[in-house]
């Protein structure tokens, strides 16, 4: 994954920031199994493509698992100049919300290709990688708690937390394990296309992912101060260009005010 889009994918994350989630049984997660949601972007003013994530069920050997997955895709008109196509998916453990296994394939520009899976061990402490374009194997230390990025997505939306309480997390990018801490939350109202208006938390991550957030670029995020805690905003300053991701659909169970204004032509 290259810096400029672990950026807008660490976004993606933190916008869905919640808290430390207990321990889940398979029908008892804080998020409903099964949502889609569905964001346009924007490099300024210009719609350069889409963003969807989605979660469901799978079951391996016998066991289930939540299946996180994730894709970006480039619009046509800017296919031309540089066209990104990038799926990634995280298998999970619903009890510990820990992951077991993080795919990502990823074709951005012309030259930047990635395909690799990697594996994790967290009572060893660890997560194998393996680079199908490279024919490579790596090992790599981690800590009992080190999550991917598309996996934390989802563990932060979890609210049982004091937001004000500082607390520095553990995510698995571009190969390295990074510390990310979350910035002062503000309370704020937005008006959100069909959503209408929409009470928000509004704050600032900080990061250090290669020093893009840290240095060179920043990134405000606002996700909806209810229990479903989604994703609705995020706006960043990055060497490239200012880019703002903005929801647009949510898709799946429930019939609260995401779902059903989501079915609105």
């Amino acid at each position: 994954m290259t810096g400029r889009h672990t950026a807008v994918y660490l976004g993606l994350a933190l916008i869905l920031y919640g808290a430390t989630p207990a321990v889940a049984s398979t029908n008892d997660l804080w998020f409903p199994v099964g949502e889609s949601l569905e964001y346009r972007l924007y490099w300024g003013i210009i719609p350069v493509g889409s963003t969807r994530i989605w979660s469901e069920w799978v079951e391996e050997d016998g066991k289930k698992f939540v299946a996180l997955r994730m894709t970006a895709r480039t619009a046509r008109i800017v296919d031309a100049v540089y066209p990104v196509d990038d799926f990634i998916e995280s298998i999970v453990v619903p009890e510990t919300f820990l992951p077991v296994r993080y795919t990502q394939r990823l074709s951005e520009g012309r030259k930047k290709r990635r395909n690799e899976t990697w594996h994790f061990n967290h009572a060893e402490k660890e997560v194998v990688q393996h680079d199908f374009r490279k024919s490579q194997t790596n090992l790599f230390a981690i800590g009992s708690d080190t999550r991917d990025i598309l996996t934390f997505i989802y563990y932060m939306r979890n609210s049982h937390v004091d937001v004000a309480k500082e607390k520095v997390f553990k995510v698995l990018a571009d190969d390295k394990v990074y510390d990310l801490k979350l910035g002062e939350v503000r309370r704020e109202t937005i008006l959100l296309g069909r959503f209408g208006r929409v009470r928000t938390l509004h704050l600032e991550p900080v990061a250090k992912f290669g020093e893009i957030l840290n240095r060179k670029g920043r990134i405000w995020v606002w996700f909806s101060d209810d229990d479903r805690r989604v994703c609705v905003q995020m706006t960043g300053k990055v060497p490239v260009a200012d880019f703002r991701a903005v929801l647009s659909k949510v898709h799946g169970p429930g019939d609260d005010r995401w779902v059903t204004s989501g079915r609105k032509r």
